[in-house]
């Protein structure tokens, strides 16, 4: 009888798990989503070199970004690859969020490729890049703290410390100007 019961409290532990993975299942999307997304839009920011010139330190900064979030890419889509679990189609933003946020993004292009020059340009792109590395930084904590599986989340933890150091660098290279 001992057997039995302690059987049935077992499943019934394994059920409210698997449901409460299940429930967590979008919101770990939408992580997942929105820290692709920003990888993807951070892996080509050295192309700006093609059209500005900015000083060696800068121009290393810049390598240094798109080459950390190619890593990141790379490491997600690794974790896309071993699991069903880990998805990035669904950002879980409402459309207006989404249109906000293009708009934003828009600007900004906007205003780094025409809008400034010479030291102004190099502390707005500092900006910018200070502003899309806390984010990813902070992306990845949540996103990581949220992980029920340990090594999805160790990965995320390793893009969250890579994007940390990016945005140390960041700040050292606007205080320096």
């Amino acid at each position: 009888m001992k057997f039995l019961v302690g059987a049935a409290a077992a499943f019934i532990l394994l059920s409210l798990s698997a449901r409460a993975d299940d429930a967590k299942a979008p919101y770990l999307a939408n992580g997942y989503g929105l820290l692709y997304k920003l990888c993807n839009d951070e892996k080509p920011v050295e192309m700006i070199l093609m059209v500005k010139t900015t000083p060696p330190e800068i121009g290393d900064f810049l390598h240094q970004v798109s080459k950390s979030a190619s890593a990141d890419l790379d490491d997600l889509n690794r974790l896309h690859d071993e699991s069903s679990a880990v998805r990035f189609g669904d950002r879980g933003l409402p459309q207006f969020e989404i249109d906000t946020r293009n708009s934003i993004r828009e600007d900004k292009q906007h205003m780094l490729l025409f809008g400034t020059k010479g030291n102004e340009f190099v502390r707005t792109l500092l900006v910018t890049q200070i502003e899309a590395s806390t984010y990813g930084m902070h992306l990845a904590k949540v996103l990581a703290d949220a992980e029920p599986n340990e090594h999805r989340a160790a990965v995320v933890r390793k893009i969250g410390a890579r994007w940390e150091k990016v945005k140390d660098r960041a700040y050292a290279l606007l205080f320096a100007q």
